[in-house]
């Protein structure tokens, strides 16, 4: 008898043994009883999607406007993950800086993945006593650290373009 793991089988169960237990019955033999455990291989297969969109899309941002950034990511990977991290911007040293111009205002609705134990919400803000400028704060944090679970999670944060302000010297 052959028998196979199905194509989309979690990583989460590599390593595991799987025990088939057997019994073999008959009116003119003992009954007999086997077992033999497999222990399945599956390799790790890491990957994600991340999705970011703007309300209003197509208008030209003036001051004291809102614009609402819709932020979300989906774990594609064969196992569930630890940790699951959206960072926009990706590279917060990067110049210009998208948040110069658009202060955080606050968090819209926010959807966590099924099956998430806990989940952390950070925001980059401009913070001018810092030697950056600018500075990572916790805004919402539930009881749990860890964001566990396969699925989607998805954040809608809004920002207010600022004025710029020129100086002459």
């Amino acid at each position: 008898m052959t028998v196979r793991l199905p194509e989309d089988t979690s990583y989460d169960f590599s390593g595991i043994p799987v025990v088939n237990d057997a019994t073999v019955e008959g009116t003119n033999f003992a009954d007999a009883d086997a077992q033999v455990a497999v222990t399945p291989i599956i390799p790790l297969e890491l990957e994600t999607a991340a999705t970011k969109s703007f309300d209003p899309a197509t208008v030209i941002a003036s001051p004291g406007a809102a614009v609402t950034a819709h932020l979300g990511a989906t774990n594609r990977s064969n196992a569930t993950v630890e940790t699951l991290v959206i960072q926009d911007p990706v590279d917060p040293a990067a110049a210009p800086h998208p948040f110069t111009f658009a202060a955080f205002t606050g968090f819209g609705a926010v959807t966590p993945p099924t099956g998430a134990t806990g989940t952390a919400y950070e925001v980059f803000v401009v913070a001018p006593s810092t030697p950056t400028g600018w500075v990572w704060r916790t805004s919402i944090r539930s009881a749990r650290r860890a964001t566990r679970g396969r699925g989607t999670s998805s954040t809608a944060v809004s920002h207010r373009p600022r004025s710029r302000a020129s100086s002459s010297s």
